[in-house]
């Protein structure tokens, strides 16, 4: 492997966990904005931005480069998707709390790499 190489991955997994790190914090909030009854203008207007972010995205971007951390990509998008759809709170707080297994679940791994 080159320097080269190697400073790609670098970037690509620094990338990659400040991506599922917003994630963490950006899926409850428009969870949350999508419970309202009666949002306000701020409110609809965040959860529009929060929706603008996850739709550009490109997933399968991702899959083609072969990124390790794919499962979590696939449980970040599951939970956008389940999130907006016209579908029971049920549903939608369970692939909520899937992903953030998951997230919880690499983050103990990225931090066990850390230490050593």
């Amino acid at each position: 492997m080159t320097l080269e190489n190697i400073q790609y991955r670098n970037e690509v997994d620094f990338i990659l966990r400040y991506f599922i790190d917003r994630s963490a914090k950006l899926l409850p909030i428009l969870y949350i904005l999508d419970q309202k009854e009666n949002p306000l203008k701020m409110e609809i207007a965040q959860k529009n931005k929060i929706m603008k972010i996850f739709r550009t995205i490109d997933f399968p971007a991702y899959k083609k480069n072969k990124i390790p951390e794919s499962t979590i990509l696939t449980r970040i998008r599951n939970c956008f998707e389940l999130i907006t759809q016209d579908i029971s709170k049920a549903e939608k707080q369970k692939g909520l709390i899937d992903f953030l297994q998951e997230y919880n679940r690499i983050k103990e791994s990225w931090r066990k790499v850390e230490l050593n």
